[in-house]
């Protein structure tokens, strides 16, 4: 047992959407599956499961398959403030081993062509099962699926 490891990082994104379209990406179940939860082209990755119910004290998991490793998912809304904020908390394990547990806060602000998200986690890491590096380039590869999301067809 190695303890806990406190970090946090922020990301910041430009979107070529209004903020109230980037919010409705992140609250609608179907479009949030999109970005955070499906997985096309990265065959290492299978989702299992997804269910979320975006409200203050709501909640969300889901269930993946990770080059052979059982992730899961646990999430609980504290703040859904249309258009521009959200606060909530998750945890993730893996094959039944707790990696961390994470307080996430996010903005959503008018910007000149769009909107400017951004997203600040404050994390614990247990006992050395992940690092701050994965969690940063995860979070960084879904903020880029969102902005693929919300380009016009």
């Amino acid at each position: 047992m190695t303890g806990l490891d406190h970090q946090s990082f922020t990301l910041t994104r430009d979107y070529k959407a209004d903020h109230a379209r980037v919010y409705d990406a992140w609250a609608r179940p179907e479009a949030k599956r999109r970005w955070f939860a499906e997985n096309p082209g990265k065959s290492h990755v299978e989702l299992r499961h997804w269910e979320m119910d975006f409200r203050p004290g709501g909640t969300e998991r889901g269930e993946f398959l990770v080059n052979g490793s059982e992730i899961n998912y646990r999430g609980r809304y504290v703040i859904c403030t249309r258009p521009g904020r959200l606060i909530y908390n998750y945890d993730m394990d893996a094959d039944g081993e707790m990696l961390s547990a994470s307080l996430v806060a996010v903005s959503m602000e008018e910007a000149k062509d769009g909107c400017r998200l951004t997203y600040t986690e404050h994390i614990v890491f247990i006992d050395g099962r992940d690092k701050l590096e994965y969690r940063v380039q995860g979070t960084e590869e879904l903020l880029d699926k969102l902005g693929h999301l919300l380009v016009p067809a």
